[in-house]
């Protein structure tokens, strides 16, 4: 099973670039007790009895990955959802991508943790393929945004090592940003 909500979205934005997406979207939103999640892409989309397959643990498709018979990415993610009262929405379109939005409440006793968000981010953006990634990320009201595009534009390839850990250190500054909290009357003055 995954460890945390971030290994899930790790395994579902693999599926998107699997899937042909060119662009794909990421938000992730923390506010008091809830987590939102949505994943976007332009990728080949899926009809009824593909969504349907998706959802089933013990199907995956042939060829997809090679040694793995079964792909558990949506169905460990609909089991967390299940077990902690969450919510999802699934929608998908043959030829126009797919799109998923999930919510967890984090407080409850069975919902992983979170996982550190900096170090999923560079991984979803080394993936070997054409793609960028788009990415939201919001805290109590603080968010910031970046694209792997964007990051190709400075650093070329993003997936040397020396990229990645510089990628790293930036992502968890922002994150740090993201998450402090301000206190009432310590803004800095315009």
């Amino acid at each position: 099973m995954h460890w945390s909500i971030g290994d899930m979205v790790l395994d579902l934005v693999q599926n998107s670039v699997e899937a042909g997406a060119t662009v794909i979207e990421l938000a992730i939103d923390e506010r008091d007790r809830t987590l939102d999640i949505m994943i976007r892409d332009d990728g080949c989309g899926m009809d009824e009895d593909r969504r349907a397959a998706a959802l089933d643990p013990f199907y995956t498709e042939p060829g997809k990955h090679p040694g793995r018979r079964v792909g558990l990415g949506l169905p460990f993610l609909l089991q967390t959802v299940d077990q902690t009262g969450g919510n999802y929405h699934l929608h998908s379109e043959p030829g126009n991508g797919t799109e998923l939005r999930f919510r967890l409440d984090v407080s409850h006793v069975d919902t992983p943790p979170v996982g550190p968000i900096p170090g999923l981010l560079v991984d979803l953006m080394c993936f070997d393929s054409e793609y960028d990634l788009e990415v939201e990320r919001s805290c109590n009201g603080r968010s910031y945004r970046i694209a792997r595009s964007e990051l190709q534009d400075v650093l070329g390839d993003i997936t040397s090592v020396a990229a990645r850990r510089i990628v790293l250190e930036f992502l968890e500054n922002w994150e740090d940003d993201v998450r402090s909290v301000a206190v009432p009357g310590s803004e800095p003055e315009a």
